[in-house]
């Protein structure tokens, strides 16, 4: 890769196209990518793409009313990948367009069974895993939010974009791996990582800093990262990391307050030098990345 190129790269990543997704393209880990774009930087966003050699088509995406783009090198698939999204609904879209995006098939069939339950998505990829104390900070999809956009209002995500969310683009799988412990998707991972790692050192750090740490889950929108120790259903820290979500303030004072939380039947219990400062009556789960 060249300095031109890496320049784009940057550029492109700066106007929301990200740059794990691009080199995943350029490098032939998956044959095209899709994303919502705003059309004010339509053309700069073609010109840099063409420079990369690659394609992009867009059109408005029925549902949402947004204006949406299948990105990747052949154009025949960026059609073929458009012609699904517009033509096909429900179940029969999301295998068709999961397997076009290049996602793994058991992700996609396990998706399929929770989405037709209405599973909290993060939830069902620890349901599924066999040792929940360490998951492989690789898989850590929570900070993409594209991923589960479907479940949740704009209005969520219209706030994160408000609060300038500092974690919007941290991940190296593109997709809702089946359980955190999928080869497959562990297979994938490495991929993107050891090419960001070779050209893009600074951002595979920065990768680091948000996906290996554990996680205090309360929903999609709130949570909590932390330097901590995790031991079950505990967490003793020595500082949170807030990237600018919705996780309530009040809740977010007290625990910077504390240096321990005890999850107790669902509620969370925040200690400090082991007294407890307060109980809060929400669900929530610890999710140790490492």
């Amino acid at each position: 890769m060249n300095k031109i190129e890496a320049k784009y790269i940057n550029e492109l990543h700066v106007a929301g196209i990200w740059r794990q997704d691009l080199l995943s393209v350029i490098f032939n880990l998956r044959p095209c990518f899709r994303l919502e774009i705003n059309d004010k930087n339509l053309t700069f966003l073609k010109r840099r793409l063409s420079g990369l050699n690659l394609k992009m088509t867009t059109y408005i995406y029925p549902p949402a009313q947004k204006l949406t783009a299948i990105i990747g090198k052949n154009k025949l698939i960026l059609d073929q990948a458009k012609n699904i999204d517009l033509s096909f609904s429900g179940y029969h879209r999301i295998f068709k367009m999961g397997k076009i995006l290049g996602y793994p098939e058991c992700c996609i069939n396990e998706f399929i069974k929770e989405f037709i339950a209405r599973q909290n998505l993060p939830l069902f990829s620890l349901k599924n895993c066999i040792r929940k104390d360490k998951l492989d900070f690789k898989l850590n999809y929570l900070y993409s939010f594209e991923t589960r956009v479907l479940a949740h209002p704009s209005t969520e995500l219209n706030k994160l974009n408000r609060l300038d969310y500092l974690g919007w683009n941290k991940y190296l799988i593109p997709h809702i791996p089946c359980s955190f412990e999928c080869r497959t998707s562990k297979k994938y991972a490495q991929k993107p990582f050891s090419i960001i790692k070779k050209y893009s050192p600074n951002y595979v750090q920065e990768l680091k800093f948000y996906l290996k740490n554990p996680i205090l889950f309360i929903n999609d929108y709130e949570f909590i990262i932390f330097k901590g120790r995790v031991n079950n259903n505990s967490i003793i820290y020595k500082k949170i990391i807030n990237p600018n979500n919705l996780t309530k303030k009040p809740f977010l004072n007290m625990v910077n307050r504390g240096n321990q939380i005890v999850i107790n039947n669902g509620n969370i219990q925040v200690f400090k030098n082991n007294v407890l400062l307060k109980t809060f009556k929400k669900g929530a789960i610890l999710f140790n990345f490492k």
